[in-house]
């Protein structure tokens, strides 16, 4: 028996557990997808670009643990954009002092999806980029939710 995504309630959690060193200005890569659900949502893992492909209310979850790269430490700052866009309720931040202090970073916010018409597409390309020092991340996960 063959189950129809469509009729199935958009959800995906994307998460890399192994570390991986993001360079300022760089999007957070998620190798993994488990649950995937439905088909508001597209992920291709191993890539960091999450796209909500319908209309609607969608809620967005990260969070990661990160360390400084520079062993005098700085700030470290993990922000999500939408179409390339930083999206100013999404931004976690924390500033460290040396490379050893592990910190965990997360946010979650709401993100709407308007119709779509012949002459605008509304679709969303969502990131999560560093905007912050050269980080090394651990445990890097996306939630994204279909609410409504």
């Amino acid at each position: 028996m063959t189950c129809d995504k469509r009729y199935q309630k958009s959800a995906l959690n994307a998460y890399t557990r192994a570390a991986q060193t993001v360079n300022a200005q760089s999007v957070v890569v998620f190798n993994n997808n488990a649950p995937f659900t439905g088909c508001s949502i597209s992920h291709a893992a191993g890539g960091g670009i999450i796209s909500l492909n319908k209309p609607g209310i969608y809620l967005v979850e990260f969070n990661a643990d990160a360390s400084s790269v520079d062993t005098a430490g700085g700030t470290l700052t993990m922000q999500l954009t939408n179409n390339g866009v930083l999206v100013p309720s999404a931004e976690a931040t924390a500033t460290v002092t040396v490379n050893t202090a592990i910190v965990n970073l997360k946010f979650a916010t709401i993100v709407q999806v308007l119709n779509s018409c012949n002459c605008v597409n509304n679709d969303v390309d969502l990131t999560v980029i560093n905007n912050g020092v050269q980080a090394n991340l651990t445990n890097a996960n996306v939630v994204v939710v279909k609410l409504a």
